[in-house]
C-alpha cells in the first residue's frame, strides 16, 4: 500500500465497513465509507449484513452520486462476509474503475 494512503493523505481513498445495530440485529445494518484524509463519511442503511444486500446498497449509492468513481478511487474493505462478493461489488457500473486501481482487502 502506498505511503500516502497509509498516512491518510489521499482524499479519494475510503475505508468501507459495516455496523450492526443491537436492537434488531442483522436486519439493522449500516454501511460506512470513511475518508480519513478529510474526515468525510458516507453512511447507508442496508437491509441486512449479507453480500447481496451490500451489492444492492452500493447500487443505490451509485444512483444517488453519478460521479462516485471520481470521489472514491480506492476503497479498503475488511474480510467480513458482507464483502465476500467483492468481485460483484467492483463490477457494478460505478465501481468498474476501482478494479483498474489498487483495492486492498485485509484478511
Amino acid at each position: 500500500m502506498p505511503d500516502e494512503i497509509k498516512e491518510n493523505k489521499v482524499i479519494t481513498h475510503f475505508q468501507g465497513d459495516s455496523i450492526i445495530g443491537q436492537r434488531v440485529g442483522k436486519n439493522n445494518t449500516l454501511l460506512t465509507f470513511a475518508n480519513p484524509a478529510n474526515q468525510f463519511l458516507i453512511v447507508l442503511r442496508s437491509k441486512n449484513k449479507t453480500a447481496d444486500s451490500t451489492v444492492n446498497t452500493l447500487n443505490i449509492l451509485e444512483n444517488k452520486i453519478p460521479n462516485l468513481n471520481e470521489i472514491m478511487e480506492n476503497i479498503l474493505f475488511d474480510n467480513g462476509l458482507e464483502f465476500s462478493k467483492i468481485n460483484e461489488i467492483l463490477l457494478v457500473d460505478i465501481m468498474d474503475k476501482l478494479l483498474e486501481r489498487v483495492c486492498c482487502i485485509f484478511f
